[in-house]
């Protein structure tokens, strides 16, 4: 048999009850409208994006995806061209040696015939200081309508690295072709090295000119040979 005290007490228990399940409800209930708020907020946002990206003005998160695409997808030619038969001398000279008449007779067939058939029309002309690849450089510069300044540097020079002249390219990464001038054993490994096959052998003949085509400046290239032209074609070709 309940007594009244019983039932007051049972009473209070209850109220305690009701008043603990109110209370413990409430942090859910505020959790739920802080997470509704938030994606709320994110919608909005994504909605703005979208709708500034429609009107034609980037967003930034638009703005950072097409640099990184911009620079990692650079298109770029890259030719390289021998210099022309040169005249015979002492070692103790060879940085003077001038290009003989024959040699500007064959280099002007190869450039003649990249020029009209290949529009070969470089936006940059890096070169050797040895003689005989300056004169080569200044041949192509004037048969290519080049306008700009030809850059000399010791990157180019007959003993140089491959790994050096990829690093004088990416220097000048801002352009999209370039002619460098050089010389042999140079350019036989610099050819694969670009196409990222430093074993590759390549029959590379004085007045020889090679397009080489690259599409991002890694640390290491990975060129695709697009095609090759030497003196002995162009003559049989005319």
């Amino acid at each position: 048999m309940k007594t009244a005290a019983g039932n007051q007490t049972g009473g209070r228990r209850s109220r305690a009850r009701e008043a603990t399940s109110s209370t413990s409800a409430k942090p859910i209930s505020i959790c739920a409208t802080a997470i509704e708020k938030r994606m709320d907020a994110h919608a909005a946002n994504v909605t703005m994006n979208a709708a500034r990206s429609s009107s034609g003005r980037p967003t930034r998160m638009d703005s950072e995806s097409s640099m990184t695409l911009a620079v990692s997808c650079r298109v770029v030619d890259i030719y390289l061209l021998r210099h022309a038969i040169a005249e015979e001398g002492p070692p103790a000279k060879d940085a003077d040696r001038s290009i003989t008449g024959e040699g500007r007779r064959k280099l002007r067939a190869v450039l003649e015939t990249a020029f009209h058939n290949a529009a070969v029309s470089p936006a940059l002309i890096v070169t050797s200081p040895y003689r005989r690849a300056v004169q080569t450089a200044e041949m192509a510069a004037e048969i290519f309508e080049y306008q700009g300044d030809i850059l000399r540097t010791k990157t180019l020079l007959p003993g140089a690295s491959p790994a050096d002249v990829w690093e004088e390219i990416r220097l000048h990464k801002d352009v999209d072709s370039m002619l460098l001038c050089g010389h042999d054993p140079l350019f036989t490994a610099l050819t694969g090295y670009l196409l990222g096959c430093a074993s590759l052998q390549v029959d590379f003949k004085k007045a020889t000119l090679i397009r080489v085509f690259v599409d991002r400046f890694a640390p290491e290239p990975r060129g695709v040979l697009k095609w090759m032209l030497t003196a002995k074609l162009c003559r049989e070709g005319r």
